[in-house]
């Protein structure tokens, strides 16, 4: 990638315009909505557009449409969906192959723990929806007797 930005930043637009001077090639979207509605404004001809989530939009009792849609045809974007399912097959390799990065640095990880025990868990699949999460967000079940959390 080029370039990653947090679509939470209250100057998110402004960054995505400027990491995007030399236009788009291919984006990888898992929000939908508004930032790819601004992804589709930006993008080149022949661009490739992988969608694999909407979750702007999961749980909007109005979903917006896109208004850029149009682009899509002026500029002869490429835009295909798909789901974790269609890769099942790869899973045991993805794994390994996450772990050993993480072992070695390569990717780092940022968690959001809810504590409360199993009780909280319905507000994390609301927080989830919500966005208040930094990384994964994961619900303590219980504190083990060394003060470790179960997660």
């Amino acid at each position: 990638l080029d370039e990653a930005l947090n679509y939470k930043d209250a100057d998110f637009t402004t960054k995505f315009r400027n990491a995007t001077k030399g236009l788009i090639d291919v984006f990888f979207d898992n929000v939908g909505g508004e930032i790819l509605d601004l992804a589709l404004s930006r993008a080149k001809p022949f661009s490739r557009f992988v969608c694999c989530g909407a979750i702007s939009d999961y749980n909007n009792a109005a979903p917006r449409g896109l208004k850029n849609y149009m682009m899509i045809i002026s500029m002869r974007i490429r835009m295909q969906g798909f789901i974790v399912f269609d890769f099942a097959d790869k899973y045991a390799t993805a794994r390994q192959e996450l772990a050993q990065w993480l072992n070695e640095g390569k990717l780092q990880r940022k968690e959001t723990v809810i504590e409360g025990g199993l009780g909280k868990a319905e507000q994390g699949l609301r927080d989830l929806y919500k966005g208040v999460n930094t990384g994964k967000l994961l619900v303590e079940v219980s504190t083990q007797k060394d003060g470790k959390a179960r997660l």
